[in-house]
């Protein structure tokens, strides 16, 4: 259970820099 909340919170957290960078390149 913990290793798949783990890796849950780095998907979230990947996204999250994953959009970042997007949004402000097409800012």
């Amino acid at each position: 259970l913990l290793a798949q909340k783990a890796q849950h919170i780095r998907e979230k957290l990947t996204g999250k820099l994953l959009r970042e960078p997007t949004i402000k390149e097409i800012a």
